[in-house]
């Protein structure tokens, strides 16, 4: 692992995101962790610093145990009283592929309910829907029949956004009652458009995190001069989002190509602390 990108304010890790966080990122200095993990569906992610590819295709245990290991390895990193916030579809539907609909979101919040909500450390604080456009009925081969036969099934057009709050100190950043876009932005669905990024030379996938999702959680979670850390960063869009909004934002990547192309496409060679210090 190594820091790929570090100007005092943004700053990039290259490397295993669980091992980036328990010996490299401050411990205690986080106030939102944001994030979109690998949803385990052979997404083409390229190859790590040391040539390796990285594997979308796990079995199912070792992805769940790979998200319950960032998961731990946040509490180390976040302030008390502070967020989580994973965003995961609540289920997978691969009934394109004929194979049986799977649980992700609903699996991943069950398992974290089970190890840190009972025992106090973490506290559930509910979920964002966000409706990325509007849900549809598609004909397609039904789960485990044969190719004769065809029914209908809803294609899922919506994901979640799951909220933890890191033990039982609360900090205030917004009076809902003096608010209005705050207590709009907790009682709705988000509806926004996902982002689809490919890059230009070998056609890998990049992201579908829109910058208006980061923004609006930043506004939700944080305030201005504070830390957002994005464990699976992808091509950047929390940075992006976190310039935008006057926060830190630190992004960790197995990539190196796609830690290349967040500098770039957020310019933060170009980014000055002036812009947000009078």
């Amino acid at each position: 692992m190594v820091l790929f990108y570090d100007d005092g304010l943004f700053k990039i890790w290259v490397g295993d995101c669980v091992k980036v966080m328990k010996e490299e990122v401050p411990e205690g200095e986080v106030s939102l962790v944001f994030t979109s993990p690998p949803y385990n569906v052979g997404i083409n992610y390229g190859e790590s610093l040391d040539g390796k590819k990285i594997s979308d295709s796990l079995p199912t245990h070792q992805h769940m145990r790979m998200l319950m290991n960032f998961t731990e390895a946040s509490l180390r990193d976040m302030k008390k009283g502070e967020h989580l916030a994973v965003n995961l579809p609540p289920q997978i539907n691969d009934a394109f592929l004929n194979k049986p609909m799977r649980l992700l979101g609903i699996e991943y919040v069950k398992r974290v309910w089970d190890k840190y909500v009972e025992s106090g450390e973490l506290e559930y604080r509910g979920a964002i829907l966000w409706l990325k456009n509007h849900a549809k009925i598609h004909r397609g081969r039904s789960m485990g029949v044969g190719s004769v036969a065809n029914k209908p099934f809803p294609r899922d057009s919506y994901e979640m956004i799951y909220i933890f709050r890191y033990g039982n100190e609360r900090r205030i950043k917004h009076i809902p009652r003096l608010d209005r876009k705050f207590t709009l932005l907790m009682r709705q669905p988000w509806i926004i458009q996902p982002d689809n990024e490919r890059t230009k030379r070998g056609g890998f996938h990049m992201a579908t995190f829109p910058v208006e999702l980061v923004t609006n959680m930043l506004y939700c979670f944080t305030v201005a001069g504070e830390v957002v850390l994005d464990p699976f960063m992808g091509s950047g869009t929390t940075l992006r989002g976190a310039m935008k909004m006057g926060r830190a934002g630190w992004g960790i990547e197995l990539n190196p190509e796609f830690a290349e192309y967040a500098i770039k496409k957020a310019e933060l060679n170009k980014y000055s602390l002036a812009r947000y210090i009078p």
